[in-house]
């Protein structure tokens, strides 16, 4: 009986130690999977993660994440991102791989913080120009769409250190290959045949 007791107690102090541990998360550390959770308290979230749900991505919602950083929405379903997106001003990494997106909205334009964005495996067919507005975009994943060339604007893209692509010779991103190597920043182009190219700076 005693040995049942001291499991027990010693069950009860784990548990509550899980307990403290979870109430010591600071805000920025606790990441919410349910958007009607996240819903209780909107302004007190920094992490969202939906992925592998079916998310009505649409009204007003969106713009009560007013400090949100990071969401997730991969594998979701999505055939588009509504104009809301544009709300999230203070993102900073953004997954909207393996989707069914196509285009972007033109409110992409105000996520001026986003630093990593994933696109992949999406059906993007060409390159959304909203994304050569994001200036301290450091990470893209383009890889798994149906794009064959970059658009020139990607010059705009000033931070971008590493970026991920479709495979070089099946898309032609050859033609396209100056246009990311004149990014200052750029270190290291992902090909998908290619393996890696690492650009070495004077």
């Amino acid at each position: 009986m005693r040995n049942l007791s001291n499991i027990f107690f010693l069950l009860l102090f784990m548990l509550c130690n899980s307990a403290i541990a979870q109430a010591d998360l600071s805000p920025k550390q606790k990441e919410y999977n349910s958007i009607e959770e996240a819903l209780k308290n909107p302004d007190k979230v920094y992490r969202l993660d939906l992925s592998n749900q079916k998310i009505d991505f649409s009204g007003d919602t969106w713009s009560k994440f007013t400090k949100l950083e990071y969401l997730s929405l991969r594998n979701d379903g999505l055939n588009d991102i509504p104009e809301e997106i544009g709300f999230l001003r203070n993102l900073k990494v953004l997954d909207l791989s393996g989707n069914k997106i196509v285009s972007l909205p033109q409110s992409f334009k105000n996520l001026k913080k986003l630093e990593y964005l994933s696109l992949r495996d999406d059906h993007l067919n060409e390159i959304p120009d909203e994304i050569s507005f994001l200036k301290n975009l450091k990470n893209l994943d383009l890889s798994g769409n149906d794009f064959k060339t970059l658009p020139v604007s990607f010059r705009n893209l000033t931070s971008l250190e590493e970026i991920f692509l479709n495979d070089e010779k099946k898309f032609l991103l050859n033609k396209s290959i100056p246009v990311l190597e004149s990014l200052p920043s750029l270190r290291v182009m992902h090909l998908e045949n290619d393996a890696l190219r690492r650009l070495t700076r004077s």
